[in-house]
């Protein structure tokens, strides 16, 4: 309650500061909503079974098989992710039923799981593995030889991984994989991923991938002097 008092007070701060400076604002975009505990996927391990709760409801229990192991198990926002030795398990707040996807021989020792409050990844140095939540779907994006990891990172809704000479977005959305290759010369410098939108950073642009759409932009940046 009392977070809850100091983000109205911040809005109405920022509020009044735009009203002074003689710039419109819609205060339907201001609306403050905090979400109960119950709206969260919630996960649990008990007897090697793996079930996702929301609030009094759950889903089909997963039945972990002889000699699988758990390596890494988030949940956050509509997602419930586990990644196992041998398969990655993705549930939405949505639907009571897994989806899965299995794991190549030896995979799982370069796989890293990234969970968002839609979205989920799951990127090994073979694959990238995507998980939408609103739309409830897996989608797998191919590696080839030389197609090393340079950095990887999620937002609430979207997915980036940067590889030596693109980069790959996934966003809940769009429920899809979006690439963009780097202008040749342009050395990787950062990834930052928010809630909607991420921005890769080279030598000599910003690339921005965006949730709606799953769309990639570019914008050069400008020589030094």
């Amino acid at each position: 309650m009392i977070r809850y008092f100091i983000v109205l007070s911040l809005i109405f701060t920022s509020m009044l500061a735009l009203a002074d400076n003689g710039l419109c604002f819609d205060e339907k975009a201001y609306e403050y909503y905090e979400p109960e505990k119950n709206d969260f996927v919630q996960l649990q391990v008990l007897n090697d079974k793996v079930t996702a709760f929301r609030g009094e409801n759950h889903s089909t229990p997963v039945h972990l098989t002889v000699g699988e192991q758990i390596l890494a198990q988030k949940e956050d926002g509509d997602v419930g992710a586990v990644l196992t030795n041998n398969r990655f398990l993705a549930v939405s707040s949505g639907s009571e039923s897994w989806l899965t996807k299995s794991l190549y021989d030896g995979e799982s020792e370069s796989a890293r799981l990234l969970v968002g409050k839609e979205v989920a990844m799951v990127v090994t140095d073979q694959r990238i593995i995507g998980f939408s939540a609103k739309y409830n779907r897996l989608i797998e994006y191919p590696l080839s030889v030389g197609d090393d990891i340079v950095a990887s990172d999620v937002g609430q809704n979207i997915g980036v991984v940067v590889l030596p000479d693109r980069a790959v977005g996934f966003s809940a959305d769009s429920a899809d994989f979006s690439t963009v290759q780097f202008d040749y010369g342009g050395a990787f410098h950062s990834l930052e991923a928010a809630a909607d939108v991420a921005l890769v950073t080279t030598d000599n642009k910003i690339y921005a991938y965006r949730s709606a759409g799953g769309s990639w932009s570019a914008r050069d940046i400008p020589p030094k002097e």
